[in-house]
């Protein structure tokens, strides 16, 4: 048995025991394609793939500024009637996940004066 073979805690030795043994094998695939239908071609899979995440993805560094705030109403606006009271900075301070990060990187209660 698998006990005999491995120790009890060898948990990495269980599951390559058990993916040895496995039956099925997994796979990708057929993808469907717009001009040729189902294909389980590697190569025509591969393209698939590689079109559909360049779609979804994009590299920030070439996204050109003008095109990415077109529509968006543009003119002079200003907010000047807000105030926060200390209560409403720390209730908004309470409300933050300690373990997230700002847009920095840093954690979030780590305040830059």
């Amino acid at each position: 048995g698998i006990n005999a073979e491995y120790g009890k805690d060898d948990t990495r030795a269980f599951y390559s025991f058990v993916k040895k043994r496995r039956k099925t094998k997994s796979s990708v695939g057929p993808l469907s394609s717009t001009s040729s239908g189902l294909t389980d071609d590697p190569k025509e899979m591969a393209e698939l793939l590689q079109e559909q995440f360049q779609s979804v993805f994009s590299n920030p560094e070439a996204v050109k500024i003008d095109e990415a705030i077109r529509g968006i109403p543009r003119g002079t606006s200003s907010i000047n009637s807000i105030s926060f009271s200390a209560a409403d900075i720390e209730e908004a301070l309470a409300a933050l996940n300690p373990h997230s990060a700002a847009p920095s990187g840093d954690p979030v209660l780590c305040v830059d004066t």
